[in-house]
């Protein structure tokens, strides 16, 4: 994984904040289990209100031990793919969600569009409600409705001529939930999302998926389009080896619905999910 990672995950997040929001800055706490306290998880807005001016074209990956906010530069070419990874229950859903509303809240429907391919869209019903927020979204699609291949084709079509100079326009988020459900999907879906997953970011799509640890180690033709780990709890100390990712330590002490890890160019960094 590049060490160039740490300069978009934390992108102009200590240059923006606000004064008063560097003060409260301090050492990374103990959290071992005997000495963890309990700290109130906040919302997204809540967290977002720290930085001034938002970064545009950003997202919220979560907040660092000290409190500071943790950003992703959804253009910025260092990251590539991101995939989010861990245990049944960890939190990975939860995850890409928080990405897409704190994208809703940094930036306007003309700079980001968000879609969305799921094995259950009903989980995502409650974003599409809140006043507003549909407008940001190009659609929520399950895995084998016909709309979620007519969404890979129309990007696979938007990047190639975005490649040629054409058709500029928002940048496109694409949510993918539970990669492992493509494995059943037909040829033409796989073959546009392989493609997405490699080259959509030179064309302004990001690309961020979820998938369950263990079928990351067989898996290697889809893992390996991935350039950045979030990393949730991972019980099994095997599973968490085999994923080849040195130096992320412990993951089975994570929080489940609430701790991941990431790289951050130096070493792995523990952060929080917040609230949606």
């Amino acid at each position: 994984m590049s060490d160039t990672n740490m300069l978009a995950l934390a992108v102009e997040t200590y240059q923006r904040l606000f004064p008063e929001i560097k003060q409260r800055i301090r050492k990374e706490p103990d959290l071992s289990p005997a000495k963890t306290q309990v700290v109130p998880i906040p919302r997204i807005d809540e967290i977002l209100d720290m930085i001034q001016p938002l970064p545009p074209q950003t997202c919220l990956i979560g907040t660092c031990a000290d409190g500071v906010p943790f950003l992703l530069n959804l253009t910025g070419m260092e990251t590539g793919s991101l995939l989010v990874t861990g245990d049944p229950g960890c939190g990975k859903t939860h995850h890409l969600q928080v990405m897409a509303e704190s994208t809703i809240h940094i930036n306007s429907p003309h700079e980001v569009q968000i879609a969305v391919i799921t094995r259950d869209p009903d989980e995502w019903a409650s974003l599409l409600k809140k006043p507003g927020y549909s407008r940001h979204f190009s659609g929520v699609y399950g895995w084998f409705e016909q709309g979620a291949t007519d969404l890979i084709n129309q990007l696979v079509t938007l990047g190639e001529s975005r490649g040629s100079g054409r058709h500029p326009g928002a940048t496109v988020l694409l949510l993918v939930d539970d990669l492992p459900d493509i494995f059943e999907a037909d040829y033409e879906i796989q073959n546009g999302l392989h493609w997405l997953l490699e080259n959509g970011l030179f064309s302004g799509i990001r690309v961020a998926a979820s998938m369950d640890a263990r079928f990351c180690p067989t898996n290697p033709f889809w893992v390996d389009t991935f350039r950045t780990f979030l990393i949730g709890k991972i019980e099994s100390d095997a599973t968490a080896q085999s994923l080849g990712l040195d130096g992320v330590g412990s993951t089975k002490d994570l929080m489940p619905q609430v701790e991941f890890s990431a790289y951050t160019g130096e070493n792995w960094s523990k952060y929080r999910l917040p609230v949606n």
